[in-house]
């Protein structure tokens, strides 16, 4: 979970890692929404309260709406 805005850099930390999924309270750039697609990793941004946008791989990303 992040604060600030996710960054190719941090997709690239988060894939060396093994982590399959990256949450921010702000945007991505543009970059890592392309990466994190490439890379498989799902990328949620805009998380805030019962909301989150789903920018990559939205089939990993289980919500209670979706349950």
């Amino acid at each position: 979970m992040l604060s600030g805005r996710v960054s190719s850099e941090i997709l690239i930390k988060a894939a060396r890692s093994g982590i399959p999924l990256v949450v921010s309270r702000s945007a991505p750039t543009l970059l890592a929404v392309d990466l994190a697609e490439q890379l498989g990793i799902a990328l949620v941004g805009f998380a805030r309260g019962h909301r989150l946008n789903v920018y990559s791989h939205g089939e990993k990303v289980v919500t209670q709406a979706s349950v």
